[in-house]
């Protein structure tokens, strides 16, 4: 069976366009977070692979998940302006909704004390989960 036939469009599309940083994203734990953050993660793979083409070693995601209403990606290889990419897209993450992309604030106790990042059109949704793909 192929390893990214248990994942959404979005994530094998986006695997498939930085295979360098997110090839092994489909046979490991996957890309756990909404397709809110599709364009978040894919811009900051690109700068990812322009600052590696700056003399800059190749990054390699170990983890992309949404925790505490943020994006958590963390990689190997990363440079110092590599890191700060990967920083700054940490942070916008609370301003982008995980569900839609649209803006958003940082939503705090939904129901079960979660918190997330959620759109005024998201934020009453019972299971900040349920957009996300099975593990």
């Amino acid at each position: 069976m192929n390893s990214m036939s248990n994942h959404e469009p979005w994530k094998i599309d986006l695997i498939k366009r930085h295979p360098g940083i997110l090839g092994h994203m489909a046979a490991e734990r996957g890309i756990e977070c909404g397709p809110g953050w599709r364009d978040l993660l894919d811009v900051l793979c690109l700068s990812l692979d322009a600052l590696a083409d700056l003399d800059g070693p190749q990054v390699a995601a170990m983890v992309i998940k949404e925790k505490l209403g943020t994006l958590r990606f963390q990689a190997i290889n990363a440079s110092p302006a590599q890191r700060g990419a990967i920083d700054l897209a940490n942070r916008l993450s609370s301003r982008i909704c995980e569900c839609c992309g649209r803006p958003s604030t940082p939503n705090e106790n939904m129901g079960n004390e979660w918190s997330a990042s959620r759109c005024r059109d998201h934020a009453q949704e019972e299971d900040p989960v349920s957009h996300r793909s099975p593990p």
